[in-house]
Parts: structure tokens; sequence; C-alpha cells
């Protein structure tokens, strides 16, 4: 905490994105393992169904129930490619603010 009293702007934001961007790839693991399972899921129901042990009903619901999973991965991982974006777009202004004052003094 105090290390951080003495870090400038661009460098909490330079932290803040590798963090948001950490996150961003551990939402995409996420997010392809979601729809593997949901694919897999599917592919079992669909048997269960051809076989008659699954009625329609009851395999609909499974797949919405997997989709609806995929579909929160998807939607995290998203938001952190978003939030990463946005960090990205304050540290290259901060980093441009920062080499016009450079200049400035010089």
């Amino acid at each position: 905490m105090i290390a951080s009293l003495f870090k400038s702007g661009t460098e909490r934001l330079a932290a803040r994105l590798e963090a948001l961007e950490a996150e961003a790839l551990a939402q995409e693991a996420t997010a392809d393992e979601s729809r593997k399972v949901a694919a897999e899921a599917d592919a079992k129901a669909a048997e269960a169904l051809a076989d008659g042990d699954l009625d329609v009903s009851a395999w609909r619901k499974r797949r919405a129930a997997a989709e609806a999973k995929a579909s929160e991965a998807d939607a995290a991982l998203k938001a952190a490619r978003d939030a990463a974006e946005i960090v990205r777009g304050r540290l290259e202004e901060a980093r441009r603010t920062e080499s016009l004052e450079t200049l400035r003094r010089r």
C-alpha cells in the first residue's frame, strides 16, 4: 500500500492493465472450457434423446442450461476485455500527458 503512494498515475494504470489482461486470459480459458462442456453435454443429451432415455422437454432444459452457462462465461470474457481496453486507453492518455509535461519542462 505504501509503495503505491509513490507510484505515478501511469505506473498504477499499467499495473491495473496487466491485472485486467491476466483476468481476461483466465476468463478466456473459462469460456473455452464452458463451451467444451456445453458441447459435450449437448452431445450426451442428444444421444439420450435419440435412445429414448430423455424426453424433448428435459433435453431442451439441459441444452438451455448448458448454453446459458457458456453465454455467461462469454459475457464475463467480454467484460474483462472491455475493462482492459478502457484502462489501455486511459494509460495511453496518461503517457501522452506525461510526455507533453516532460517536453514543456525542457
